[in-house]
């Protein structure tokens, strides 16, 4: 995994380190709570 890491830092645009962004992470939590409340409604096998 260090080596992925350390392979996507050295590319352009690879990855960074950014400061937090409660409105971003409000975002994604809200996304991940209607994703899981879509999978208890499914009553489904298929």
């Amino acid at each position: 995994m260090k080596d992925r890491l350390s392979w996507c830092a050295g590319i352009r645009n690879g990855i960074r380190l950014v400061a937090p962004n409660d409105n971003l992470a409000g975002a994604y939590l809200k996304k991940a709570e209607e994703a899981m409340e879509a999978m208890h409604s499914v009553t489904s096998n298929d």
